[in-house]
């Protein structure tokens, strides 16, 4: 197969089962140190097949600053498939002009990602840990406060990115799995 920017965004109904179940920030009360508290979840991803794919060794960043290397217009573009666009095109269904704005809405996201993914590692983190082979990570000894989980790997030929909003409170332990549901995005060109 040539090269050819390809993009496919992986949307919730990927993972019949992934949609009712509800990414949670559930507080369990837990003994131990009343000053600090701890975070924990796994990673993983529904793909297609109905599998879901544990993202094993890969790093999760805990930071205090928000930050999302794709727009919201940037995501909307990514949800296209170039090949897609492009059958459109030849069968008609789609206008030259319409192929064009879209197509090159592609080329500016990537661009963009290529572009943000230095700024997004620059972002200080408070602490990172890496997946073990189940996908599941653990920050413990967390200050009480408001982070961001940030996730970016490539899963396959994929890339994926998870920015997560969690707040701990002192003694509690939050779980927050990262999974489709929350997912920010998914492509790959």
């Amino acid at each position: 197969m040539p090269r050819r920017f390809l993009v496919v965004f992986v949307v919730f109904s990927l993972c019949a089962g992934c949609a009712s179940e509800k990414t949670s920030d559930r507080k369990v009360s837990v003994k131990g140190n009343d000053s600090t508290a701890s975070i924990a979840g796994t990673v993983q991803l529904a793909l297609r097949s109905g599998d879901v794919k544990n993202v094993a060794f890969t790093t999760v960043r805990l930071a205090t600053q928000e930050y999302h290397v794709l727009t919201d217009a940037e995501k909307e573009a990514s949800a296209f498939d170039a090949d897609l666009l492009r059958d459109a095109r030849t069968t008609g269904v789609m206008s030259l002009d319409e192929y064009t704005r879209r197509m090159d809405s592609l080329h500016s996201m990537v661009a963009s990602f290529r572009t943000r993914m230095p700024e997004r590692s620059a972002v200080p983190a408070v602490a990172s840990v890496q997946t073990n082979g189940n996908g599941a990570y653990i920050f413990q000894n967390v200050v009480p406060g408001t982070y961001w989980i940030n996730v970016d790997a490539e899963v396959g030929i994929n890339y994926v990115a998870w920015t997560v909003q969690v707040t701990v409170r002192a003694g509690e332990s939050v779980h927050c799995d990262l999974n489709n549901t929350n997912l920010e995005y998914s492509f790959h060109f």
